[in-house]
């Protein structure tokens, strides 16, 4: 983990530009969509960043304890300075810098974990789904967004939602310029198939799988579902 940990810690103020914006908070707020079942109780956001996608997890589910982790020192000290600064009535949510694969936390502790573009950048990520589902109640939820590899950024700008420039360019631009630099990033570190997701999160004991595509085919929305006995089946789909 450690070219991870000096990678982001090197690159945190830029991911912080570039993804403090509405339209990527719009976006972890479409993951939210994918939870089943009642409302969490406990939430862990795997490889929070600079916070964004906690603190939006955080107020969609104020009842809830929110936990951010990240292994970069420096993204974990912006979260915490955003926290302060902006977010201090979130009380529902604090921030921690650990490894994925030495999680701090009991067993059994969360309810719901989410990843915003996490696990591809992962060198074991058998064994960090593994770390995941030992700290899930046994009917956790595990949502992902992760690169996909059949997606084509072409065709993904082709079919940009160009109506949302001209009422707020920064973020517009700010986002385009996050896709860009994913695919590239992805590109180099491994993108992933619906065929990869369905078998690792199958291997890891989670049951009704459910694939589609988002950001016009760039991203793959993965969840699964833990239970008390053998897996149950799964679904996918490929939607637009």
């Amino acid at each position: 983990m450690l070219d991870n940990r000096l990678l982001f810690n090197l690159a945190s103020s830029g991911y912080d530009f570039i993804t403090n914006q509405g339209i990527w908070r719009d976006h972890v707020r479409e993951m939210a969509t994918l939870l089943s079942g009642p409302a969490p109780r406990r939430i862990i956001d795997l490889g929070c960043g600079p916070g964004i996608s906690a603190f939006v997890l955080a107020e969609l589910f104020p009842e809830a304890e929110v936990v951010g982790i990240d292994i970069s020192e420096s993204m974990i000290a912006r979260s915490n300075e955003r926290h302060s600064r902006h977010f201090a009535h979130l009380s529902n949510l604090h921030f921690l810098r650990t490894d994925i694969y030495e999680l701090p936390f009991a067993p059994r502790s969360f309810d719901l974990a989410t990843g915003h573009s996490f696990l591809y950048l992962l060198p074991d990520q058998k064994a960090a789904l593994s770390a995941i589902e030992e700290i899930l109640t046994a009917s956790g939820q595990l949502i992902l967004l992760e690169p996909n590899a059949q997606g084509s950024l072409r065709s993904a700008t082709w079919n940009a939602p160009y109506h949302r420039f001209p009422t707020d360019p920064l973020a517009s631009t700010r986002f385009a310029l996050s896709m860009i630099l994913w695919r590239v990033v992805s590109g180099r570190r491994g993108r992933m198939t619906p065929a990869t997701l369905r078998e690792l999160f199958t291997a890891a004991g989670f049951g009704n799988i459910h694939i589609a595509t988002t950001l016009n085919g760039l991203g793959l929305h993965v969840s699964g579902r833990l239970f008390p006995s053998a897996t149950q089946g799964d679904q996918s789909c490929s939607c637009a």
